[in-house]
């Protein structure tokens, strides 16, 4: 019985050994391969946390736009990894790839949006990604919405990216007009950083 209980034990703490020496390189792994989503340092500032600026879409309605980038695995997912309980965050098999959502108010109403990209894997300072609409959310229509993210660069507390938009009909049908200019307009979006902390 003792050498059972023994043998139980000694498993037991080989087991939360193995998870933390998991844990460990997991995180520093993490912090050499995604130094745009973490930092040992808490002065330093990351692609990751809540963005907030304002814009003016192609039909020329003022809008501001509210957009967080989320860490691409929080401590308590990794916690989770390490030990394979959990429900944990998407896996990424790119050390370039995030994700987020963003919402846009205005006049016409508040859009909600999900965002998937990356980051540049030779400059991390600049980015991409697109806009999806959220899930079991009202959308905002007739309206220009956003749909991608070009040319996104981050330095420090500022953040800038090119929109594109895609323009929605009444009943939610996509429209084009290759005449009319507002289709094929591009704007820039300034965002200064709101904080520096995301987590899902």
């Amino acid at each position: 019985m003792k050498k059972l209980l023994l043998f139980a034990v000694g498993t037991i703490v080989l087991y939360l050994g193995f998870s933390f020496v998991k844990y460990y390189v997991s995180e520093a792994f993490d912090y050499h391969d995604r130094p745009w989503a973490y930092s040992r340092d808490k002065g330093t500032s990351l692609l990751v946390g809540k963005w907030g600026g304002t814009f003016t879409d192609p039909d020329g309605v003022k809008k501001s736009i509210q957009l967080e980038i989320f860490v691409p695995l929080t401590d308590a997912d990794r916690v989770g990894k390490a030990l394979k309980t959990g429900k944990r965050h998407q896996s990424y098999s790119s050390n370039t790839a995030f994700d987020g959502v963003a919402s846009v108010t205005s006049q016409l109403g508040k859009e909600e949006y999900e965002i998937n990209g990356g980051v540049d894997k030779e400059d991390n300072g600049k980015f991409h990604f697109k806009f999806y609409h959220a899930e079991n959310t009202k959308r905002v229509l007739p309206n220009f919405s956003l749909n991608e993210a070009r040319n996104g660069q981050w330095v420090a507390d500022n953040l800038d990216f090119e929109a594109k938009f895609s323009f929605q009909n009444l009943d939610g049908s996509s429209l084009w007009k290759s005449s009319d200019p507002r289709f094929s307009k591009n704007v820039v979006v300034h965002m200064n950083r709101l904080t520096s902390v995301a987590t899902k």
